[in-house]
């Protein structure tokens, strides 16, 4: 069980991400997000998507300090120019984890992010719009 939440749109980055952080924020994506002794930034954990049995595993079912959740389902298109939903299901803490991307990872290194993602939630009236202008990060609903 769960609450589906759909995403359409993209949030557009320039200039493009360099390979470094493109190859980062997809390793991100495709990681449990674990507190971990290796830190909140680590990518490498063994097992399927992150979750082997690795000894510098805190907690499995707690995200690090300042993550939102478990799952970050944000992620970088290969070109690096543009951020969008990676189509997985059930994404809680969609604005915050754009705000935790774009402020410890993206804005940091000199990239801009600016565009509109509008989500539908399976309430039909549970729409909204998660707006990025100039890195910062806001939610609009949507009546």
């Amino acid at each position: 069980m769960g609450y589906q939440t759909d995403f359409y749109g993209s949030i557009c980055v320039e200039p493009p991400m360099d390979d470094v952080l493109v190859t980062f924020l997809t390793k991100f994506n495709k990681t449990r997000r674990m507190t971990r002794k290796n830190g909140p930034d680590y990518v490498d954990g063994t097992g399927f998507m992150g979750q082997g049995s690795d000894d510098d595993i805190i907690n499995s079912n707690q995200p690090p300090e300042g993550q939102p959740s478990l799952w970050c389902q944000w992620v970088p298109f290969e070109d690096g120019t543009e951020i969008a939903w990676d189509q997985r299901e059930k994404f809680y803490s969609a604005a915050e984890w754009m705000k935790y991307i774009i402020d410890r990872y993206i804005a940091p290194k000199g990239y801009v992010c600016n565009g509109e993602i509008e989500a539908q939630g399976e309430d039909p009236y549970d729409r909204w719009r998660l707006v990025v202008e100039d890195n910062v990060v806001c939610v609009q609903t949507l009546v």
